[in-house]
């Protein structure tokens, strides 16, 4: 009797947290694996790294670490801001 209500306490925490997990997953962030050496030292070919979905075009600045959509859809690359029109 007991075990089942620990059971149960403990679904419910795990489907709590596995839809936070998602919700953040899905809103906030994506995931990426860098591939090569270009960003080196800072970035190793292969390492995994989160990025905010959400950010305001005008607020890029000088050495900041973006993620750019490739001409065909499946391809993205991580780079590094290098200079500015302004």
């Amino acid at each position: 009797m007991r075990t089942m209500k620990e059971i149960k306490s403990w679904s419910k925490s795990l489907l709590v947290a596995l839809g936070i997990v998602m919700i953040l997953r899905t809103f906030l962030f994506d995931p990426y694996i860098v591939e090569g050496s270009s960003m080196e030292p800072t970035l190793h070919n292969q390492e995994r790294i989160f990025v905010e979905k959400f950010h305001l075009k005008d607020s890029f600045k000088r050495g900041e670490i973006v993620v750019i959509k490739g001409t065909n859809e499946d391809k993205n690359y991580v780079k590094r801001i290098i200079g500015s029109p302004w």
